[in-house]
Parts: structure tokens; C-alpha cells; sequence
């Protein structure tokens, strides 16, 4: 975690093949580490947290032992932090070797704040006020869940340029709150708490904003026949009307209201338009003619007023006029070329227009395996040969166009033997295949 109460389980190692991890604690002042920060993180990173390792003295050194893993995958384990910790921000090295050595060893950090203080953020003032706007802060023991009163809690405005600053200090109450109103400049917030040696820090961003009343609003849903029509069809639609507050969940039917309904073409410009009224469900229902000619074809939208759109689409379309599904093959698929025949292994069906006699299609693929490379470690170079990249580049593609010629010579070669059976092929199509072992063989032809 984040921030936590010395001696809880709150640091999450991710591991593989070790018994045990090397732990130590680095001692930081919050507030200087806030006036000198000029970067995106406040905490130290990267150089900066490797010369704290390297050069201070740890507060608190652990070793926390880690179960084994003997299927040689990822496996986490949460370790303690020392009950002897003293409350402040924290910087937490892990390191596989006990003398944290460069040499052979991997060494990460994070940073912890370690105390009681915990920050809850609320978006508005009281609940009496809730136009008010702003940010609500409420602050609360971590131990026993209970709001403390007498803690310090500052407002601090994010600059990367000139240095962070600090815009207004609160104490809490008795009811362990404190409001800050909403700001006039525009820009990003964090918070950070502190009471006797206790701190918190919040460092997400935070927006002050001005809050709008919630009040009831008019809308409607808007519904058609189809999603998609030639020029000169009927478009029959259908609109609910509702009306209430979302934010409560209190919604309800607008029954006899004024609904105006337009279509709008694919330049905004309004092809037919309505007024119809909403029975007692707050419904209501109409058509409009698509015209046949003189508008451009695309997305046309049907909006209405109170607000509610629904998208169609106005194309030049044929309807397929027949239809061919593939059936799983009896036996199971091996690598290679591979022919299948509609006729044999699949179902032909008529949708519209006359039957069509002697149709017959030749598809083939060519399925194969290949490993897929380990992305956690980077491919060793060769130390003997170097080639250009350009010059990988182009071996690859001539190496493509060599595949690609074999493969339309084994098609041509079963076209020849395809059309000895059959005078009337459609033609011959190259699908590419993924092979996937899921309980077996699955072959997915998908481009």
C-alpha cells in the first residue's frame, strides 16, 4: 500500500525463484521533497533514489523469506513493514542480495508514508450546501476508523516550472473535516496532512470546480425499423420521451409533451421533420420518406427535441443472393495445404433471386505453427554477422514473395485438378489461418 500503520502486511513483491528478499527503509522529509520537486513525480526516481541507496543510512534493514516456486512463474507475496518504523514518508529498497551490489542483482523501490492519518475526499461542500462546489477532506484514523480533529491539512497547487506552492491551510473540527473552496485558476491539487509526527499525502490530482445544481432534465430515447435503408424507403421510427433526475435514479414517462423529431442527412441538413405528442407511456411513433435522389448517401442522424438522436445508415445496397456455411471437417487437420469443397463439406442456401445452377467455390489455406518469442529477455546479437537493417528488411520480403509464388503454384496445380470434377468454378481464394491450440487443434481463418 500506498500508506500504512508500521507492522502490516503492505509491500507486494513480484518473484520468481528466490527464497528470500533483502528490505530496507530510507528515511525522507515530505515537505522538503515538495519545495524542491520540479517533476511529475514528487517522489524520488530512477538516479535519485539509487544515490539514496547507495550513499544514506537505512532507517530499518529486513529480510522477508518468500515461498517457493516451482513452476518458474510470477507469483506475489506481501511483506511486513518493521513495527519499529516511526511515522513519515519512506523510501522502501528490495534487493536480491543482502549487500544491495549492482553485480548479478536486481534492486527496485517505492516510496511509503507510514503513520495513522488517512485522507477520504469528497466531491462538493456539506450535504446542506451541496451547490457549494469545491473539495470536502475528510480525515480519519487509520487504526480505529474515527474522525480526527487538530490536523493540519494543506492545499498544494502543482507547478512544474517554478516549484510546487501552497495555496491555503485548514485544521480539522470535531467532525475531522475541512472544505476548500472552489479555486479561480485552472489547474491540478494535492493534499498533505500532518498532526504531531504523523503525516499523509495525497498525491492525485485534484480539481477544484464550481458545482452545478443538479435539477430535472427532458430527454428521450429514440428508436427505428432498421439500421440501414436504400433512397426511397419508408423510415419508421418510435420515441420515449422521459423526464426526472439521473443523479437520484428518479426518472419517469413525459406523458402528453410536445416532441419534435427531424431527420438530418449526412450534411446536417434536415430532410423531414415532425411534431407529434407523447400518450400516457410517453411514447410516440411516425415515418419519413427517404428521398430517392438529390441527397448524398451516409450516416444520416434522427434527432429530437428534448434531447435524443438515434444513427442510420442511407446506402446502395443488394440484398446477397445466396448464402454458403463450411461445416467442421469429420477428420481433424493436419499442416499442409489443405483443399475444401463447398459441395462436400458444406451447405449452400438460396436467400433471393433464381436458383443458381452448377455454383460451386474452391477455397485452400496453408495452417502451420510457429513459437512465439520470449518478450522477457531481449534476442541475443550475433557477434560474427551483422547485417544492416535495411538489408533484413528486404531478405525478409523477398523471402515473402518466394512463399507467396509457391503457394499460387500449388493453387494453380489444384485448380487443375478442380476443374477435371467440376466445369464451373468461382474461383480460387488464399485464406490465411492462425492455428491455436485450445483442447486441440482450432483453426481460426480470420484475416
Amino acid at each position: 500500500m500506498r500508506l500504512d500503520a508500521p507492522g502490516r502486511r503492505s509491500v507486494l513483491v513480484s518473484h520468481r525463484n528466490l527464497d528470500r528478499i533483502f528490505l530496507r527503509a530510507y528515511a525522507l522529509d515530505i515537505e522538503a521533497l515538495v519545495k524542491s520537486s520540479k517533476d511529475y513525480s514528487i517522489f524520488p526516481q530512477g538516479r535519485e533514489a539509487r544515490r539514496i541507496v547507495a550513499e544514506d543510512r537505512p532507517a530499518a534493514a529486513w529480510t522477508s523469506p518468500l515461498p517457493a516456486t516451482p513452476d518458474y512463474r510470477d507469483h506475489r507475496t506481501y511483506a511486513d513493514l518493521p513495527a519499529t518504523l516511526a511515522p513519515g514518508l519512506y523510501l522502501v529498497a528490495a534487493s536480491a542480495r543482502e549487500d544491495f551490489a549492482d553485480a548479478a542483482n536486481k534492486t527496485i523501490g517505492l516510496s511509503v508514508v507510514v503513520g495513522d492519518l488517512v485522507l477520504v475526499k469528497r466531491e462538493g461542500g456539506a450535504p446542506d450546501s451541496p451547490s457549494s462546489g469545491g473539495e470536502t477532506v475528510l480525515v480519519l484514523s487509520g487504526a480505529t476508523g474515527r474522525p480526527l480533529a487538530g490536523v493540519t491539512v494543506d492545499l498544494y497547487a502543482f507547478d512544474w516550472r517554478k516549484g510546487h506552492s501552497k495555496v491555503e491551510s485548514k485544521t480539522t473540527g470535531a467532525s475531522g473535516e475541512v472544505w476548500f473552496a472552489p479555486a479561480g485558476r485552472s489547474g491540478s491539487y494535492f493534499l498533505l496532512a500532518r498532526r504531531d509526527r504523523d503525516v499523509a499525502f495525497d498525491p492525485d490530482y485534484l480539481y477544484l470546480r464550481q458545482r452545478t445544481v443538479p435539477r430535472e432534465e427532458r430527454r428521450a430515447l429514440v428508436y427505428t425499423d432498421r439500421s440501414i435503408y436504400r433512397p426511397g424507403q419508408k423510415l419508421y421510427w418510435k420515441v420515449l420521451a422521459y423526464k426526472g433526475r439521473a443523479d437520484l435514479g428518479r426518472i419517469r414517462p413525459d406523458a402528453g409533451a410536445s416532441v419534435s423529431v427531424w431527420l438530418e442527412d449526412i450534411n446536417t441538413q434536415r430532410v423531414a421533420q415532425s411534431t407529434v405528442s407523447t400518450n400516457a407511456f410517453g411514447t410516440a411513433s411516425g415515418e419519413f420518406m427517404i428521398p430517392a435522389a438529390g441527397r448524398p448517401l451516409g450516416r444520416w442522424i434522427l434527432r429530437t427535441s428534448p434531447n435524443g438522436a438515434a444513427a442510420v445508415r442511407v446506402e446502395e445496397y443488394k440484398r446477397p443472393t445466396f448464402e454458403v456455411s463450411i461445416k467442421d471437417p469429420a477428420n481433424p487437420l493436419g499442416r499442409g495445404p489443405l483443399l475444401l469443397r463447398p459441395a462436400r463439406h458444406g451447405r449452400r442456401g438460396r436467400l433471393a433471386g433464381p436458383p443458381r445452377a452448377g455454383l460451386s467455390a474452391l477455397v485452400a489455406w496453408r495452417n502451420g505453427r510457429r513459437a512465439a518469442p520470449d518478450r522477457g529477455r531481449r534476442p541475443r546479437r550475433s557477434r560474427t554477422r551483422r547485417r544492416h537493417p535495411g538489408l533484413l528488411h528486404a531478405a525478409r520480403r523477398r523471402d515473402e514473395r518466394r512463399r507467396r509464388f509457391r503457394d499460387l503454384l500449388s493453387l494453380h496445380a489444384l485448380d487443375r485438378r478442380h476443374r477435371r470434377g467440376r466445369r464451373d468454378p468461382v474461383g480460387v481464394a488464399i485464406v490465411p489461418s492462425r492455428v491455436r491450440q485450445r483442447r486441440g487443434l482450432d483453426l481460426d481463418l480470420s484475416n
